[in-house]
């Protein structure tokens, strides 16, 4: 689980206890997603992107170059990946080592804050923003209606 000033915790037993990892930043962090038992992408505030590749225990900062807000990440089993949030959508193609922004997405005005974005296999996806707006992808995040 990920939260305020920076905070990842992580179980190894069901749940039973709960250990702070280190990941160096007091960002928020509002998303995670591991995509497997080793590799994990944590998403939130100022640009935040932390990737770990141990199962959680150590994190790094990948540079996104922004200073937007990302609220959630998701990855699909071959390692295509998405963090969306303020009037962003980023993909990453190589589990999550390098990322880039979908700069064709249709973001509706005044602003359009992804709060969820899920794949339903590796062609079909959702987004859902702010105010009910729901987009759609059929190409694996390249385009969205």
């Amino acid at each position: 689980m990920s939260g305020n000033n920076g905070i990842i915790i992580r179980s190894t037993d069901g749940g039973n206890s709960w250990k702070t990892m280190n990941t160096k930043t007091t960002e928020q962090l509002w998303g995670i997603h591991f995509i497997d038992a080793n590799i994990g992408i944590s998403v939130g505030s100022n640009g935040t992107i932390l990737r770990s590749i141990n199962g959680g225990t150590d994190w790094s900062l990948i540079q996104s170059g922004i200073q937007n807000l990302f609220y959630d990440v998701y990855f699909t089993k071959s390692g295509v990946g998405f963090a969306s949030g303020s009037n962003v959508l980023y993909k990453s193609i190589d589990f999550g080592e390098n990322w880039f922004p979908i700069l064709d997405f249709p973001f509706e005005s005044p602003a359009d804050w992804i709060r969820s974005i899920k794949m339903v296999n590796e062609d079909v996806g959702y987004a859902c923003a702010d105010i009910g707006r729901i987009y759609k992808t059929m190409d694996g995040g390249d385009h969205w209606i």
